[in-house]
C-alpha cells in the first residue's frame, strides 16, 4: 500500500540506514509502504524537464544503446539507465530520479539531481507569462529545501497551437490522419499514443507516468456538444501501488482553468470525466455517460458513449481538450477513443469523411474483390469531391476514381470496389493502399480535407517459388548420321531481370547442344525456347551411346531464379554401321557391314551346339548346317570363325581401346533368327590385334562360362589359315 505523510516536512517516521538509504523505521506508519510522496517527487522530476522528451535534457545525454547513456555535468558526469530517462539505480540506488524504489524507501533530490535539472532547463529557458505553465517544486537535497521554478512539458504544445491560432473547431477529429508530421494531424501526444484505423490508443510508458492526447481549438459559437466513444477496458489494477487511471479535462487556454465544472467528488481536480480500473466513474455535471451518478461504478468492460455539453462553455477564448492516461505500475493499460464529433445546435455534427474501413482488407490475384464505404459527417453548402487511387494498379484497380457528395446525399454511404490484379510475379501477398487525396469544394470546411486511406493485401497465386521449366520426351535420341532431337525450357513466373541459363553437352563426340545458352527477359519469359541436339559421329565401331545435356547454374540478378539447377536432359546416340571390307564370308548376317555382331552369331551357334549331350559331342568342330557362319570356308564352325572377324575389325583400327556392349538383337538375316539368343555380350576391342573368343564349355549344371583366350597357343597350319582369310 502507500504511505500518505501528513507532516511531509518532518522525516518522523524514517530513519538513515548504514548503506546511506533513508528508510522507514520498524513499526512506524510507513514501514512496509510505498512512499507517495517520493512517488510524486519523481515523477514531478520527470515533469520539470528531468527526461530526453524535454530538449535541453536531452543535449547534454551523450552514447547509445551498446555503451550506455550518460549525462555530461560541468567537471563531471552521471550515468543514465537504458532509457535515458532515469539515473542508472545500481550506481545511485538512493538518487529520487533513479528508475527503482524500495518498499519503505524514502528519497530526496541530491545536489546532482538538482544540478541536472537546471542545466536542462537553462538550455532552453522561454519566459513565459501564462500562468498555467509555470510550476513550483520543493527539491530536498541533503535537508537543504530549494524552490526551483517549472516548465511544463504539456504546456509548450499549448502555447505552440495558440502562437499558430487555433483552428475553429477540432481538426483532424476523426483521428484520421495518423503522421504527427503530416499536415492537418492537429493533435499534440506525450508518451505512448498512437493515431491508427480512425482510432486513438493511450498506452502506459515505461518512462513516464502520462500518456496525453491534447488539442487548443476554438469553440464555434453554435457549438452545444462533444461527443466521443472510450474504450477503458484496458486499465489495470497495481499490487501495491494505485490503480491506473483516464482523465478528461476541457481546460481554458489562457487561465488552465477548468472550461467545465470539475468532476463531482474529486478534490484537486480539474478534470470533467475520471475513470478508474475497477469502474468507478467521477464525471461532471455537464458530462453524460451511462451511469446513475458521479462516483458511482460503471461497467467499462464494453465501449461507453461520453457526451459533454458545450452550452455554457465561454467561446471567447480557445480551449485545450486533453486526454490522459495515468499509469503507476505495470506498462499494461491501454484506453482508445474513437467517434470524436463536435455538434452544433443545427444538429449537424463536425464536418468530416469517414472512411469505413481502412485496414484488413484482402484482393486476390484471381479477381477477388473488397469494398470499403465514404460518407461525410455533416452536410455540406456544396458538393465534395474526393479523388481516389490505387498505389499499385499491378495489384488492386478501384471501380471509381473519385467520388461526389452533394447537400442531398452527403449522409448515404458510397461503396468503392477493388479488385485484385494478376502481376504474373511469384512476389509473395504484397501490401498495398488506396488513397484518399485532398478533397475539393466550395464548402470551406471540407475543402483540402484528407480523408483516411484504406491498406489492402493483394493475395498472390502464382507459384511459392519460380521455376525453370524442362520440357523434354523421354527417350530422346540422336544418331551418328547427324540426326537432331529437341527439347524447350521456359520459365514459370515473370523475372525481375534477365535470367540467363547455360547448356552443354557431356560428351561432344556424340553430340552438340545449340544454343550454348538461353536468356530470358521480363518481355519472353513464358515463350518456350527449344534447344536443339545433333548426333556426332565418334567413328567408332560402338553401340548406341548416352549422353546428357547439362543446364547449368542460371545467372540472374533475380535472387528467386539466381542459383537455379534446372534437369538435365538424357539423350542416346544411335550407332549408324559402314561397310568395313568387301569381304563377303566375314559378313555373316549379310547386312552389308562388318561389326562385332557377325562375330556373336558364331558364338551364339557354338552356345547352342553346347548343349548338345556329351556323347554327341566330337569335337569343338561341328559339322555346320549353314555356311554362311562358317567365315574361313574349312567345313567347320569354330571359335576361329568368330575371331577372323574381330581380327580384320581390330586391323581396320575403327575401335580405339574399350569395351562395347552389344544387343544381339535378331538377325537382319531370317534364315539365322534360329541362332540369335538375344544375349548382351561384351567385346573386347584393342588398338592392336590381340585373339580374344568366347568359348562355350559343357558342365553338369550346363552353366557356361566366358573363357578369356587371349594367349592360346595355335598350330602353324591354323595361323597361316587365318593370315589367308585376313587375319594375324
Amino acid at each position: 500500500g502507500w504511505f500518505i505523510d501528513a507532516t511531509p516536512s518532518v522525516n518522523e517516521e524514517f530513519e538513515l540506514s548504514a548503506d546511506g538509504a533513508v528508510r522507514a523505521a520498524d513499526g512506524s506508519d510507513a514501514f512496509g509502504r510505498y512512499d507517495l510522496q517520493t512517488v510524486v517527487a519523481h515523477e514531478l522530476g520527470h515533469l520539470l524537464g528531468f527526461t530526453v522528451q524535454f530538449g535541453g535534457f536531452a543535449q547534454q545525454v551523450t552514447g547509445n544503446d551498446d555503451v550506455g547513456f550518460e549525462f555530461m555535468l560541468e567537471g563531471g558526469r552521471a550515468k543514465l539507465d537504458r532509457t535515458a530517462n532515469e539515473l542508472d539505480p545500481n550506481s545511485y540506488p538512493n538518487a529520487l530520479m533513479a528508475a527503482t524504489l524500495s518498499i519503505g524507501q524514502r528519497k530526496s533530490a541530491t545536489d546532482m539531481e538538482v544540478a541536472m535539472l537546471q542545466m536542462a532547463r537553462t538550455a532552453t529557458f522561454v519566459d513565459i507569462e501564462s500562468p498555467f505553465v509555470t510550476a513550483t517544486a520543493h527539491l530536498h537535497a541533503d535537508g537543504h529545501e530549494g524552490t526551483h521554478g517549472g516548465f511544463v512539458l504539456l504546456a509548450e504544445d499549448v502555447i505552440e497551437q495558440l502562437q499558430a491560432g487555433p483552428s475553429v473547431g477540432l481538426t483532424n477529429s476523426g483521428f484520421v490522419v495518423t503522421d504527427p508530421n503530416a499536415a492537418g494531424f492537429g493533435w499534440s501526444l506525450d508518451g505512448a499514443v498512437a493515431l491508427q484505423n480512425q482510432k486513438a490508443t493511450l498506452s502506459e510508458n515505461d518512462s513516464r507516468l502520462l500518456s496525453d492526447l491534447h488539442q487548443t481549438f476554438m469553440i464555434p459559437d453554435n457549438a452545444i456538444k462533444l461527443t466521443f466513444t472510450v474504450d477503458a477496458s484496458g486499465l489495470a489494477a497495481n499490487q501495491l501501488l494505485p490503480p491506473d487511471a483516464f482523465e478528461v479535462a476541457l481546460l481554458n487556454a489562457i487561465t488552465a482553468e477548468s472550461a467545465l465544472p470539475v468532476a463531482d467528488g474529486l478534490t484537486d481536480t480539474d478534470a470533467i470525466l475520471n475513470l478508474q480500473e475497477d469502474g468507478s466513474s467521477y464525471f461532471s455535471s455537464a458530462v453524460t455517460i451511462d451511469g446513475p451518478r458521479s462516483g458511482t461504478q460503471v461497467d467499462w468492460s464494453q465501449p461507453q458513449s461520453v457526451t459533454i455539453d458545450l452550452a455554457n462553455v465561454e467561446h471567447a477564448d480557445p480551449v485545450t481538450l486533453y486526454f490522459d492516461l495515468i499509469g503507476f505500475g505495470s506498462t499494461s493499460s491501454l484506453v482508445t477513443l474513437q467517434n470524436l464529433q463536435l455538434f452544433t445546435d443545427g444538429g449537424t455534427a463536425e464536418p468530416g469523411i469517414v472512411v469505413t474501413p481502412t485496414s484488413g482488407l484482402t484482393t486476390t490475384e484471381d479477381g477477388g474483390t473488397a469494398q470499403f464505404t465514404v460518407v461525410l459527417t455533416a452536410q455540406p453548402t456544396d458538393d465534395v469531391l474526393v479523388p481516389l487511387f490505387s498505389s499499385s494498379t499491378r495489384e488492386g484497380r478501384l471501380s471509381a476514381a473519385s467520388l461526389r457528395f452533394t447537400p442531398d446525399n452527403w449522409d448515404v454511404p458510397q461503396t468503392v470496389v477493388v479488385t485484385g490484379q494478376d502481376d504474373s510475379l511469384v512476389d509473395g501477398d504484397r501490401a498495398y493502399t488506396v488513397i484518399t487525396a485532398w478533397a475539393t469544394s466550395a464548402d470551406r470546411r471540407y475543402h483540402g480535407m484528407n480523408a483516411a486511406d484504406v491498406q489492402l493485401i493483394n493475395r498472390d497465386n502464382d507459384l511459392a517459388l519460380p521455376q525453370i521449366v524442362v520440357n523434354a520426351a523421354t527417350d530422346l535420341w540422336t544418331d551418328e548420321g547427324g540426326a537432331t532431337a529437341q527439347f524447350d525450357i521456359v520459365l514459370s513466373a515473370q523475372p525481375t531481370a534477365d535470367v540467363r541459363v547455360p547448356l552443354s553437352s557431356t560428351n561432344t563426340s556424340e553430340g552438340n547442344v545449340s544454343p550454348a545458352e538461353v536468356i530470358f527477359t521480363a518481355s519472353n519469359w513464358d515463350q518456350p525456347q527449344t534447344i536443339t541436339v545433333t548426333g556426332v559421329n565418334d567413328g567408332l565401331v560402338d553401340a548406341n551411346t548416352s549422353y546428357w545435356i547439362t543446364t547449368g547454374w542460371a545467372v540472374s540478378a533475380d535472387a528467386r531464379y539466381h542459383g537455379q539447377d534446372p534437369d538435365d536432359v538424357p539423350v542416346v546416340n544411335r550407332i549408324q554401321q559402314r561397310p568395313v571390307v568387301a569381304f563377303s564370308n566375314l559378313d555373316t548376317n549379310r547386312d552389308s557391314f562388318v561389326t562385332p555382331i557377325d562375330a556373336l552369331l558364331v558364338i551364339n551357334e557354338l552356345n547352342r551346339l553346347s548343349y548338345l549331350s556329351p556323347d554327341e559331342i566330337r569335337d569343338i568342330d561341328y559339322q555346320l548346317d549353314n555356311p554362311r557362319l562358317d567365315v574361313n570356308a574349312d567345313g567347320l564352325v569354330s571359335p576361329f570363325d568368330a575371331l577372323l572377324v574381330i581380327n580384320e575389325l581390330n586391323n581396320h583400327e575403327l575401335g580405339g581401346k574399350q569395351v562395347a556392349v552389344v544387343d544381339n538383337a535378331d538377325a537382319s538375316d531370317a534364315a539365322l533368327a534360329d541362332v540369335d539368343h538375344g544375349d548382351l555380350v561384351p567385346i573386347d576391342v584393342d588398338e592392336k590385334p590381340i585373339v580374344h573368343a568366347l568359348v562355350a564349355t559343357h558342365s553338369a549344371a550346363n552353366v557356361f562360362d566366358e573363357l578369356d583366350l587371349a594367349d592360346i597357343a595355335l598350330a602353324v597350319a591354323d595361323t597361316e589359315k587365318l593370315r589367308e582369310d585376313g587375319g594375324e
